[in-house]
């Protein structure tokens, strides 16, 4: 049956289906998205691979790694990208890697020894990065996104590190950032309540680090050997664990909150510009020598006296 014989049967006129105009803003808006979800090199491709099932990767000309889909990135040192009928010398030659959303874990030793890759880019999808995945790397920057909880060993002994952004979302740095030599402040967010052993140990240059009002607990040498000058510790922070600041030979003075009620063995410990130390009157325990080798200690004032 035609248009006009159905116009003629029905009596009424066929009217066109409405639909609504796609604005320039809408395909801004969906370029965006897709851009967003498949990462795109930086140069020419010159190889490429599958990972898992559901990981694949590009390698390009500029240096640029750049790997999509969803999922872990598996534990191993030698991935598909590092091996033979992958990318030649890879550990040298890597400059960047991107990381695209969909991926929820770097695995153990991914990218381990990789002494020029300056640069990373994490997905808001990241959780976890296991240990030593970026251990020994050139990174000299670092955002960590909101989201990640863990990354314990992950960036020890990244000596080009400077600045580092962490998330609230952090739960666990165990050993993170140990031995990062060129990393001179820190800042600790909101949320975070834990900074773990070792997490900042013998970074030698870091002179300033702001903590949270979430603090809970120091753990054991998370500070020792740092660069430290002065130490204002928040109100909330109720331990502090053996060695935590030991052998910080730059600090010069230190306010111990009320809120701290535990102070364990040697937290000053070798501290030997120490000469000023405020601690709190919430203080109920103080196991052994906390001071041991602060030669120059001069003034010691508890709960205000």
């Amino acid at each position: 049956m035609t248009e006009e014989e159905t116009q003629e049967t029905t009596g009424e006129e066929t009217q066109p289906l409405e639909t609504e105009p796609v604005t320039d803003a809408a395909r801004l808006n969906e370029a965006e998205t897709e851009a967003q979800a498949e990462p795109v090199a930086e140069g020419n491709i010159i190889a490429s691979g599958q990972e898992t099932d559901t990981i694949s990767w590009t390698f390009d000309d500029a240096g640029v790694l750049t790997i999509t889909g969803t999922g872990d990135i598996p534990n191993n040192s030698s991935h598909s990208w590092s091996v033979p009928g992958g990318v030649q010398n890879f550990s040298q030659v890597v400059k960047k890697v991107v990381i695209g959303e969909g991926i929820t874990n770097v695995g153990v030793m991914t990218f381990i020894n990789c002494a020029s890759l300056t640069e990373v880019s994490l997905p808001s999808t990241l959780k976890s990065i296991g240990s030593s995945a970026f251990t020994n790397c050139g990174l000299e920057t670092l955002t960590l996104p909101e989201g990640v909880e863990q990354c314990d060993f992950a960036f020890s002994s990244c000596a080009s590190l400077q600045t580092v952004t962490l998330p609230s979302t952090l739960k666990s740095m165990f050993y993170a950032f140990a031995d990062c030599s060129s990393l001179t402040s820190v800042v600790i967010p909101e949320g975070v309540e834990i900074i773990g052993e070792l997490a900042f140990a013998r970074c030698a240059a870091l002179e300033t680090i702001t903590f949270p009002s979430t603090l809970k607990t120091i753990e054991r040498s998370a500070f020792v050997g740092c660069g430290l000058k002065t130490l204002t510790l928040p109100e909330g922070l109720t331990s502090i664990k053996y060695d935590a600041f030991r052998d910080c030979t730059a600090l010069g003075s230190v306010v111990i909150p009320d809120s701290v009620t535990t102070m364990e063995r040697n937290i000053f410990g070798g501290c030997t510009a120490l000469s000023s130390v405020t601690i709190g009157s919430g203080v109920t325990e103080i196991e052994g020598n906390i001071f041991g080798s602060c030669s120059a200690l001069s003034e010691v004032k508890i709960n205000g006296n």
